[in-house]
């Protein structure tokens, strides 16, 4: 299963948790937008920045981990599950 999300802050994206979460940006706009919030911070610092990342899991109970996000100061707009046919045991 597939579960999307969307965070959305001010800062520099916090890049630990691409490995907390094991989340990966879900397309190249987010990249761009992660790439863009490291190189140049100062110019996010102005307005919010929303990235939809991803992550393969096993359960619904699983992943956004929010009060992580929260301490970044970012914040988990939405999720949302999907099942992917190539990614279920058969």
């Amino acid at each position: 299963m597939l579960c999307k999300f969307t965070v959305r802050g001010k800062s520099q994206f916090p890049l630990d948790m691409l490995s907390l979460d094991m989340c990966f940006p879900l397309d190249k706009e987010d990249v761009k937008k992660v790439e863009l919030s490291v190189i140049e911070p100062y110019k996010q610092n102005k307005e919010f920045i929303e990235i939809t990342l991803a992550t393969i899991i096993e359960k619904e109970i699983q992943s956004p981990s929010i009060g992580l996000w929260q301490s970044y100061g970012w914040e988990v707009l939405s999720k949302e599950y999907v099942k992917e046919p190539f990614l279920e045991n058969k």
